[in-house]
């Protein structure tokens, strides 16, 4: 999925389903971080994901916040655009992904 299609996404949907879609993002990516790392695996890079990951969900968590309490927060394409960014930044790409679609595929079922 695209950057532009995950802008447009997030775009459509109302403050509601918003913090559904993030609150599953984040909880997916807890779990992905939690299996990083592996006995006898390269801990410097094991530790740039994990602080890759702590970013992310620093953002959610922000976001998710403004969203609670009615403030501005990012506009949806420079938050969409700034986790992006975090998950390239720290080969987290595929994790994100996984968790985006996850994440979409759960709040158009409900």
């Amino acid at each position: 999925m695209s950057q532009k299609t995950m802008i447009e996404c997030f775009s459509r949907l109302s403050t509601e389903k918003k913090i559904c879609l993030l609150s599953v993002i984040g909880t997916r990516l807890t779990t992905y971080c939690r299996e990083l790392y592996i006995e006898g695996c390269d801990i410097d890079v094991t530790m740039k994901k994990a602080r890759g990951f702590n970013e992310m969900y620093h953002k959610i968590f922000g976001q998710l916040h403004q969203s609670f309490t009615n403030q501005q927060g990012f506009s949806d394409e420079i938050f969409v655009a700034t986790l992006a960014a975090i998950a390239d930044e720290n080969d987290l790409s595929k994790y994100f992904l996984s968790a985006w679609e996850n994440a979409r595929e759960f709040v158009e079922r409900s």
